[in-house]
């Protein structure tokens, strides 16, 4: 969750299933080995069908998620985490009522795992219940300071909530607590020497929503600086400026974004010194 390109992330799923059935080779009666291999399953799974939108092999990695935490449950019926990483798979396959009585059990017998709540968090909002989700991703962070991208959640979610809510932007407490999560997100990054465009795509968003466009285009291209060969992200700065009426930053960005742009371009976009921040040709992804 923390390192900051589709490519690395895709990398780190990739390298981390890979170990875990090394593991449970080496360990076949560890309960803990396959709740791992599980964990590791599920969220390669998640990725492969909501990023790669490969939903066949998605299913089919979830089916092998859900064989593997069968099999830690088997090896160990106490094994807290085991249960856990059970409930998220459940809550991915919309198994809801049996996720939430694994969490049930989990939340009663381990309250202070942080990542019960995680789970939890996530299960309360599959639910539509978003304000009780947000209580138990603030619960998390409180066990887990250091997970930035809790911080990342809560401010997601706390966004969400102003978009739902029928108050005028000036009147909405919603989008400043969003606001404050993504800075703490972004903090913290600046602490533990993550460089992360995240925090800073979602208070662009947040303004965006509030329709401050120009603070939102500002902090989307701070978000660029440290993600510079991404076209998702310049798709993402696009479409801000589209919003605020920046119509030749728009069609920059949204360029660079779908079909690929020049070094010269991707450097106008993310407005680089070239001698600090040498130009990037950008391939886009159509």
């Amino acid at each position: 969750e923390m390192v900051t390109t589709d490519e690395e992330r895709l990398g780190r799923l990739e390298q981390a299933v890979q170990y875990t059935e090394q593991s449970v080779t080496l360990a076949p009666e560890s309960s803990i080995a396959f709740a791992v291999r599980a964990f590791a399953l599920d969220w390669y799974a998640t990725y492969v069908k909501y990023t790669l939108l490969d939903e066949a092999l998605g299913e089919k990695l979830l089916a092998d998620a859900e064989q593997a935490i069968s099999r830690a449950l088997v090896l160990d019926e106490t094994n807290v985490q085991a249960q856990i990483y059970y409930a998220e798979i459940l809550i991915d396959r919309q198994r809801f009522e049996q996720a939430d009585s694994a969490l049930r059990n989990a939340l009663q017998v381990a309250p202070d795992l942080w990542e019960a709540h995680r789970v939890n968090g996530l299960y309360l909002e599959n639910q539509a219940l978003y304000v009780e989700a947000i209580e138990e991703y603030k619960e998390a962070v409180r066990l887990a300071p250091n997970m930035t991208f809790l911080y990342i959640k809560l401010g997601q979610s706390y966004r969400l909530l102003g978009m739902r809510s029928q108050m005028s932007v000036y009147d909405n407490p919603y989008f400043p607590e969003a606001l404050d999560y993504f800075a703490r997100a972004a903090s913290l990054n600046e602490q533990l020497g993550i460089q992360d465009p995240y925090p800073y795509l979602g208070i662009g968003y947040t303004y965006a929503q509030m329709g401050e466009f120009f603070v939102a285009t500002r902090n989307m291209e701070r978000a660029l600086a440290f993600n510079p060969n991404s076209a998702r992200v310049y798709g993402d700065l696009g479409m801000v400026a589209r919003q605020g009426n920046n119509y030749e930053l728009a069609v920059m960005a949204l360029g660079c974004a779908v079909r690929g742009c020049e070094a010269e371009v991707s450097c106008e976009v993310r407005q680089c010194n070239e001698e600090l921040d040498p130009a990037i040709p950008i391939t886009g992804m159509a």
